[in-house]
């Protein structure tokens, strides 16, 4: 009896130590340490941003404002949309100017010529109001004024046009009163914000002497110093200049004392003297 005992006993150790074995969390042979199942979990991946999209700007895409990512394109400015050609810069030469001459009491009777001419010149420097520039831009024009049919009879006037066009929406820049004292006269949208600006003009006209020209007709040189001042945004690049040819003279309403609403450079013009028409840039840089 107590021989069996005894052989339990031991056979119960053996069971015993075989369990503990296999459990045992002893290094492997060669020394490699056993797999930690935290580390073979794959990682949770980030969750996607809900977006926050900002409109385009004219310098940015739709951004968003949570983590930066960009979609679509940047606004284009109305010249591009409507596809008006804007040069960078003053021209370089004298640009050609189309203008009228008529009968000072009979506006029907008229001449359109093309063979006027003129030149640019353009500063900037600071203005009194704070965080704003004064852009100062003089055209100095020439037109040779003449009388192929003697309806004139020396009672005559002469014009020509151009405008001042914001680049991003196309508006024109309407002029101030010029008795207003020189203050702002109107307002520009700068994304989306109105900005107050100024714009006044002053033409200075003279004529020189009669002559005789090639073509054998009495003829005299008419010479217009337009000198268009502006008070913009320091950071504002959208002045455009446009050069504007005159078939006729502007017909008379009555209501040319109110002042001017802004409108939009393709309603202002119609297409024949939209594609005559000189666009470019100015005011751009400080000097």
């Amino acid at each position: 009896m107590k021989r069996l005992l005894s052989a339990f006993l031991i056979l119960c150790l053996l069971l015993s130590l075989a369990a503990c074995g296999g459990a045992s969390s002893a290094p492997a042979a060669g020394g490699a340490e056993p797999a930690d199942p935290a580390s073979s979990t794959p990682a949770s991946s980030a969750p996607a941003c809900e977006h926050d999209w900002q409109p385009a700007t004219y310098d940015a895409p739709e951004t968003c404002a949570k983590c930066g990512e960009t979609q679509g394109e940047p606004k284009q400015t109305f010249f591009a949309e409507n596809d008006l050609e804007v040069a960078g810069q003053l021209p370089g030469d004298t640009a050609p100017v189309t203008f009228v001459t008529y009968l000072k009491d009979d506006r029907s009777q008229f001449y359109c010529f093309e063979d006027g001419t003129a030149a640019f010149y353009s500063i900037v420097e600071p203005a009194e109001e704070e965080g704003y520039k004064k852009v100062t831009l003089q055209v100095d024009v020439i037109l040779p004024i003449r009388d192929p049919d003697h309806i004139l009879n020396g009672t005559y006037r002469y014009t020509w046009t151009s405008g001042i066009y914001d680049l991003y929406t196309g508006l024109e820049i309407p002029q101030a009163d010029q008795s207003n004292g020189g203050g702002f006269s109107s307002e520009i949208l700068i994304d989306g914000q109105p900005c107050p600006v100024g714009h006044f003009r002053q033409d200075e006209w003279s004529s020189g002497d009669y002559y005789t020209r090639d073509d054998g007709l009495d003829g005299l040189d008419a010479y217009c110093c337009a000198t268009i001042e502006l008070v913009v945004p320091e950071a504002y690049d959208g002045l455009v200049f446009a050069l504007i040819p005159k078939f006729e003279p502007t017909i008379l309403t009555g209501n040319e004392e109110e002042d001017p609403a802004p409108v939009v450079v393709t309603e202002d013009l119609s297409p024949e003297r939209l594609a005559g028409t000189l666009f470019f840039r100015f005011g751009q840089d400080a000097a």
